[in-house]
């Protein structure tokens, strides 16, 4: 009998050290770019970015999609690594430090004095899925405002749709660094009336 009592509990406590490999593995996500070069020469301007303003959810470290009826969720096992917003300002301001259009581009963390500000609005930032295929997209306006006078410079906004190799959360990834290439050589080479 106590045998029998034994291999019971064995048999129903060993699964709870077995391991499930049917689980999916919980990542961290990141967007990555390629430098951007301006074809304009470079200005002694420093432009400030400031961080992107917009739908609620580019605050959270959500790893948004859609689904063919519109509803929103976010993929269990996919975070960003940091939020969208704050992944997009370190990235703008890089991209166009890199472009060598501006003397610098820095964020808000910066002390130093700056000639023109860049404000952003996002309207939809989303890995759009429709049955056997996807696609991401990027809506955003972009504000370059001139910081002493304080009238605008550029208004330009810009959807970017880039479809996905798969229908998965990797497969989002590569779109969106696709998708913000394409952004950032826009931004890049908009007219800021240097």
């Amino acid at each position: 009998m106590k045998t029998i009592l034994i291999l019971v509990a064995l048999i129903l406590f060993g699964g709870c050290y077995s391991k499930n490999s049917s689980l999916m593995e919980y990542s961290n996500l990141r967007l990555e770019i390629k430098p951007q070069k301006s074809a304009n020469t470079k200005s002694q301007k420093v432009l400030l970015v400031k961080k992107p303003k917009g739908v609620s959810y580019i605050d959270t470290r959500d790893f948004i999609y859609t689904d063919k009826e519109g509803f929103y969720s976010s993929y269990a096992y996919h975070k960003w690594d940091e939020p969208v917003s704050k992944q997009l300002e370190n990235i703008f301001a890089l991209t166009l430090s890199q472009s060598e259009k501006f003397e610098s581009a820095i964020t808000t963390s910066s002390i130093l004095n700056y000639d023109l500000v860049l404000e952003s609005n996002i309207y939809e930032f989303t890995h759009n899925i429709q049955d056997n295929q996807s696609k991401v997209v990027i809506n955003i306006e972009i504000k370059v405002i001139n910081a002493k006078t304080k009238t605008i410079v550029v208004n330009q906004r810009f959807k970017i749709e880039e479809n996905t190799k798969s229908i998965n959360a990797q497969g989002a990834l590569e779109a969106y660094n696709i998708a913000l290439d394409k952004l950032l050589d826009k931004i890049v080479n908009l007219d800021y009336d240097l």
